[in-house]
């Protein structure tokens, strides 16, 4: 398992402005149009099997929610999640590093414009957060009703794929849907629980849920370059690379 300082995960409830966060479901529920119904996210369950996710038949051609109704009902295959981007820009890698992306990059990254006004409050508490020196890509996770998230890296590799290094992948995972849980796999795979809204973690270990809640659910993957004024204060200003 991959670490922030020797510990799972860090907990940011009270690093961040949680008590000012707004409703976002009827802003959600009027961006529905602007969602991807899909992740090409590669995922395993909790005893090692892959799963049966849409990533087994990428196809980029598809686009629509009838494209990948489709794709599901026919290889009866499934999207765990679907996602509405926040933001613009950036490139079109999975991974942002504080130090290693151009800054014409993380410049490059600005909220959207075009989505439904009910987004205002949302898009006001983004563009305030303090713990940021750059705001990178923001992500809303729309999890669905009777589907486990199931575990992946962020990486999208299996143990046998991958070999850890030291980064600077700086974000923060926001949960917006009481109930919903979120774990990450220590080496033997046994879960550990995040006891709490907000978390930092290192995403190249395993993370995800093999629980599911009956209705939709919402978190957000808020990405950015973290100051180090909110390093220092969270408890691991003194890292200049998560690794272990």
């Amino acid at each position: 398992m991959f670490t922030i300082d020797g510990k799972p995960y860090i907990n940011l409830d009270v690093h961040l402005p949680l008590h000012t966060l707004p409703n976002i479901v009827d802003a959600t529920i009027e961006s529905y149009n602007y969602i991807h119904q899909n992740t090409w996210q590669r995922t395993w369950q909790l005893n090692g099997e892959e799963y049966n996710c849409n990533w087994r038949h990428k196809d980029t051609s598809l686009k629509t929610a009838q494209d990948f109704f489709g794709l599901e009902l026919k290889n009866r295959t499934v999207a765990m999640m679907w996602i509405l981007d926040l933001t613009t820009g950036g490139y079109g890698g999975n991974l942002y590093d504080s130090l290693e992306t151009p800054k014409d990059v993380w410049d490059s990254i600005k909220l959207r414009t075009d989505l439904p006004s009910s987004w205002d409050p949302m898009m006001n508490w983004l563009s305030d957060l303090k713990c940021f020196n750059k705001l990178g890509r923001v992500s809303l996770l729309i999890t669905r009703p009777g589907i486990p998230t199931a575990y992946h890296r962020d990486t999208g590799k299996k143990d046998s794929e991958f070999v850890g290094h030291p980064h600077r992948q700086e974000f923060f995972w926001l949960n917006m849907t009481e109930g919903k849980d979120m774990y990450i796999l220590d080496d033997n795979r046994n879960p550990i629980k995040f006891e709490c809204r907000s978390a930092f973690f290192n995403h190249h270990s395993w993370h995800g849920s093999h629980t599911c809640l009956p209705f939709w659910a919402l978190s957000f993957k808020i990405e950015g370059i973290f100051s180090q004024k909110f390093r220092d204060e969270a408890g691991f200003g003194h890292l200049d690379y998560y690794y272990k």
